[in-house]
């Protein structure tokens, strides 16, 4: 047994004579710490001695922790291991054999470069493997154990049609070195199958047409001779790894001159090959979806097929181990027993895929992420304590988080799915179940008094409309406005109150005295606040809706009665002036004169209610004159008058006459009532005495 110095700075003992799997299983693990070290990828959890599996199936349990030979090895960690590594390439398990850095090495890249994949049977994962990082892993397998280069190079010359007989060389005399030539030639030959896999891959069905010269040491490092090109890198696995990827590259470019198949050309010309990764990624995508899909259906492989070449590979590594050990005369029962229960885990996982889609199809994805919570915690519990921490609790903040958005039916079936498989889950499904039924069942009867409150408010909405008391409705959405988001406004500042009063004020200003008094009415015990307003309102006169509508009423009548006693004061100064006045023609004169003088002292000041008048006036004043006077020179007296007081109205100012004007307007509104009846009863009065004096004048002649 030796021991040798990981990636990761811890030892990982490395053995090939434990006469069993343990052996393998641990070399596997520290493939995967030095793949882990180029590609910051560690599945190895899966593989590692030691790790305990807990699935939730006690059955698969128990075949996966059975322990195999004394270095503490299980058959989980074996079927995630090296078994997968070992599946379909014997390579790779000839690598194992082999031992040591290059050995495990050598192990973990043919698998990968093979295709295959470690899977990890025990969660069907499969881990994904960058090509390049694998067929670095190959070459930096190919450096023998415990040797270190150095400077003194050696080299070897590989042909692709004559790969069995390189030509070495390199250094000689004192600088002789016959493990750096060693060390030359293994890393031609597995250089020598990348370009045999190169040319599997681009249908060559042969290594890439090639020849290459490889030279090693510690001074030099690394260099591939292809033709004129020169590929270099240290002699380490960062100098490895470039000139492999430099080497893929170059092998793809002349792959791509060589290969017989237009569209493995037209792949590697569209993708081109400064990223071989992808490139091969797309080579493998041509041949294994892109040429399937163009198959017709009955000629692709069905899926039972499928598996039972898996179980193959599964099967292939036992077998292998089996027939050494019967050709030593070794016991295989033991081996044979675990070759089946290796076969029958995976069609186990089969029914757990199953299932798991089965739980999807039918939207029970919660009961599968409720099984993966309880695998977390059963998988890491005591590594969670090991570190201070409460696995418990991470369980439980998971469950919780998982089961509390969950419903009311997905919780019973929750509970019942995990009843005596994990009853901590059923609990806290349990526990939840009543808490949101309780919760539900409270909001349900909460939604119900509401829509039968709203109910209601509708019905009597409707009916109030429908009597045309529309505002008993709209006083009683003040009140409501108030008791629903009274406090919100308060909780922000505001004054609830205020926008009450605001809005009720509002409403009752809008009503008259008998819808006043029906508000009383209605909202007393109800909202007296409500009630009280509106008697208030009522005892003060009415609404301010309702003092308008008097005042308008008043105002109305008053003009009617100015307009009334104004047409008698009319009718009794047309007593004077018409034909059948009493009156001489010299009188008639003298009175309308006399109105004309008075209007036009008014109007020459601005007056604009007598100018309003003045036209009226001086025709009426112009027709006494013309037959009085006839066309003597009394009527062009009368006629110069006229247009003199004309010229003075004409004269005043544009200011003057809109400030009378505004005055006279503003009068009507800002008159007291009662003020133009009182003045249409003098003016009527005024008339009649006027008339009485001129009757007597007339008798007493």
């Amino acid at each position: 047994m030796g021991s040798t110095a990981l990636s990761g700075g811890g030892n990982l003992a490395i053995t090939n004579g434990d006469g069993g799997i343990v052996g393998y299983v641990q070399q596997g693990a520290s493939a995967y710490s030095a793949y882990d070290k180029l590609t910051n990828f560690n599945p190895g959890k899966y593989m590692a001695p030691g790790y305990a599996y807990n699935t939730g199936w006690s059955g698969a349990d128990s075949v996966l922790n059975t322990q195999v030979g004394s270095a503490g090895g299980t058959i989980g960690t074996y079927g995630a291991g090296a078994l997968g590594i070992a599946g379909g390439a014997y390579s790779a398990y000839t690598g194992l054999q082999r031992g040591g850095v290059g050995g495990y090495t050598q192990a973990a890249g043919g698998a990968a470069t093979a295709g295959l994949s470690a899977a990890a049977m025990a969660g069907m994962a499969v881990p994904v493997y960058g090509w390049i990082a694998a067929a670095a892993l190959t070459v930096l397998g190919a450096l023998l154990p415990g040797q270190k280069p150095s400077d003194r190079t050696g080299a070897a010359t590989f042909y692709s049609n004559d790969p069995a007989n390189p030509s070495i060389g390199g250094l000689n005399g004192d600088r002789y070195s016959q493990e750096n030539r060693d060390q030359a030639r293994a890393i031609g030959a597995e250089l020598m199958k990348i370009t045999d896999q190169i040319g599997q891959k681009t249908g060559l069905g042969r290594s890439v047409e090639t020849a290459y010269r490889v030279e090693y040491g510690a001074r030099d490092g690394l260099n591939v001779y292809l033709g004129t090109d020169k590929l270099h890198g240290g002699a380490d696995e960062e100098g490895v790894t470039a000139v492999t990827q430099a080497f893929v590259s170059r092998m793809l470019q002349q792959a791509m001159a060589q290969a017989p198949d237009a569209n493995v050309r037209q792949i590697i010309g569209a993708t081109g090959v400064a990223d071989p990764d992808k490139t091969i990624e797309n080579l493998d995508w041509y041949k294994n979806t892109w040429q399937v899909m163009q198959k017709p259906l009955e000629q692709t492989r069905s899926g039972l097929e499928a598996f039972e070449a898996q179980l193959e590979q599964i099967k292939a590594p036992f077998q292998e181990v089996i027939d050494k050990s019967a050709s030593l005369g070794l016991a295989t029962d033991e081996l044979v027993k675990r070759q089946q229960e290796a076969a029958d885990y995976a069609r186990r996982q089969v029914g757990i895929g199953y299932d798991q889609s089965m739980w999807q199809a039918q939207g029970r994805g919660y009961v599968q992420t409720a099984r993966e919570i309880r695998t977390n915690y059963d998988t890491n519990a005591d590594l969670y304590r090991s570190v201070g921490r409460n696995a418990e609790d991470l369980y439980n903040a998971q469950a919780s988080q998982l089961l509390g958005s969950l419903s009311v039916d997905q919780l019973r079936d929750v509970a019942r799915e995990f009843r005596g498989l994990d009853d901590a889950m059923a609990n806290i499904a349990d526990s939840m179940l009543a808490y949101k039924e309780a919760t539900e069942a409270a909001t349900e009867a909460q939604q119900k008094a509401i829509q039968n409150q709203q109910t209601r408010l509708g019905y009597w909405q409707a009916s109030r409309s429908a009597e045309g008391r529309d505002y008993i409705s709209s006083v009683e959405n003040v009140r409501t406005n108030w008791a629903e988001n009274g406090a919100s406004y308060a909780a922000a500042g505001l004054d609830p109150d205020r926008l009450y009063w605001q809005q009720l004020r509002s409403e009752l200003n809008g009503l008259s005295n008998e819808q006043l008094r029906d508000v009383a009415t209605s909202f007393r015990g109800v909202d007296d606040a409500a009630a009280n307003l509106a008697e208030q309102m009522l005892a003060l006169g009415g609404s301010a809706a309702q003092v308008a509508e008097d005042l308008a009423k008043r105002q109305q009548a008053e003009q009617t009665v100015a307009g009334t006693l104004g047409g008698l004061t009319d009718f009794i100064r047309s007593m004077q002036t018409d034909d059948s006045s009493l009156l001489s023609p010299q009188a008639k004169l003298s009175l309308l004169e006399r109105d004309f003088n008075h209007l036009g002292s008014r109007a020459a000041a601005g007056d604009f209610d007598a100018i309003s008048e003045l036209t009226s006036a001086a025709g009426n004043y112009r027709n006494a004159a013309r037959e009085y006077y006839g066309s003597s020179a009394g009527f062009g007296v009368a006629q110069d008058r006229i247009l003199s007081v004309f010229d003075s109205v004409g004269s005043i100012s544009a200011d003057t006459l809109t400030n009378s004007a505004m005055a006279s307007i503003m009068k009507d509104s800002t008159e007291k009532l009662g003020d133009r009846v009182v003045a249409s009863q003098d003016d009527l009065r005024a008339e009649i005495r006027l008339l009485r004096l001129e009757i007597s004048a007339l008798v007493d002649d």
